[in-house]
C-alpha cells in the first residue's frame, strides 16, 4: 500500500468531502464530529480497521460550497501547514454549478481556464513537500453524456487529468466508478440530486481511493 506508518493524509474538497463534519479542524477523537459521514470517514475507519499498526492520520479539509478558487484561498492554512505526506484533491463541481445556478452573477463563476490555474497553484504549493498528490476527478451521477452538467463535468475532469500529467500527480477517474455502478442501478440508488452521494455513493468514492492506494481488503 502507498501509505506508510504514521503518514498524514489530508483530504481537500467541497461538500462531498466535508459531508456534514462538525469541526473546522477536520480531525478529533470523536469521529462523528471530525471526519463527516462520507468517503473521508469510510477511508479513515477502513484504514484503522485493516491497518491499525500504520497509525495513519486522516484530516478532512472539505468545506461545503467551495469552488477551486475558494479552496486555493485556504490551501496554505488547511493543507500545506498540516505538513501532509499525502494529499487528495477533489474539487470542481461547484465551479460548474455556479455557472448554471447563478448565471447572472458572473463573479461567482470559475471557468475552466481559472480552474486549471487554481489546480496548478495548489500542486505547486506542495511540490517536493509530500510523498504524493492524488487528484480525484469531479463527477456527476448522470449516464446521459449529452446532459449539459455532465458534459461540463467531463470537461473539467479532463482538465484535471491534464494537470495531473503535467505535474506527475496520480489521477482517479471517480466518474468512471459511478458510470460502472450506474450500469446496474438507477441514479437514485446513489443520490437525490446527482451531485451529493448518499452512503452508498460515498462508499463508491472510498473504494476508488482505496483501490488506487493498494488497499488490501483480504488482509484480515
Amino acid at each position: 500500500m502507498l501509505l506508510e506508518q504514521n503518514d498524514i493524509l489530508v483530504m481537500c474538497g467541497d461538500s462531498v468531502t466535508d459531508s456534514c463534519k462538525e469541526l473546522r479542524a477536520g480531525e478529533d477523537s470523536n469521529q462523528a464530529l471530525a471526519w463527516g459521514k462520507g468517503y473521508v470517514y469510510f477511508t479513515k475507519i477502513l484504514l484503522d480497521a485493516y491497518y491499525p499498526e500504520l497509525n495513519i492520520r486522516v484530516i478532512n479539509q472539505g468545506i461545503n460550497g467551495d469552488t477551486s478558487r475558494q479552496l486555493l484561498a485556504r490551501f496554505d492554512e488547511d493543507c500545506v501547514q498540516k505538513n501532509p505526506d499525502w494529499v487528495t484533491i477533489m474539487i470542481g463541481v461547484n465551479d460548474i454549478w455556479r455557472q448554471l445556478e447563478s448565471a447572472q452573477i458572473k463573479e461567482r463563476h470559475v471557468y475552466i481556464d481559472e480552474y486549471e490555474q487554481n489546480l496548478c497553484r495548489m500542486i505547486e504549493k506542495l511540490q517536493d513537500k509530500t510523498k504524493g498528490i492524488i487528484l480525484m476527478k469531479p463527477f456527476f451521477m448522470e449516464t446521459n453524456r449529452e446532459d449539459l452538467f455532465r458534459r461540463m463535468v467531463d470537461n473539467y475532469g479532463e482538465c484535471m487529468a491534464k494537470v495531473g500529467t503535467r505535474y506527475g500527480c496520480s489521477v482517479i477517474d471517480t466518474q468512471n466508478y459511478f458510470d460502472k455502478y450506474l450500469e446496474k442501478a438507477l441514479t437514485y440508488a446513489l443520490s437525490n440530486d446527482r451531485v451529493h452521494p448518499n452512503g452508498t455513493g460515498h462508499m463508491v468514492i472510498a473504494k476508488a481511493l482505496l483501490n488506487h492506494i493498494g488497499f488490501d481488503f483480504n488482509r484480515i
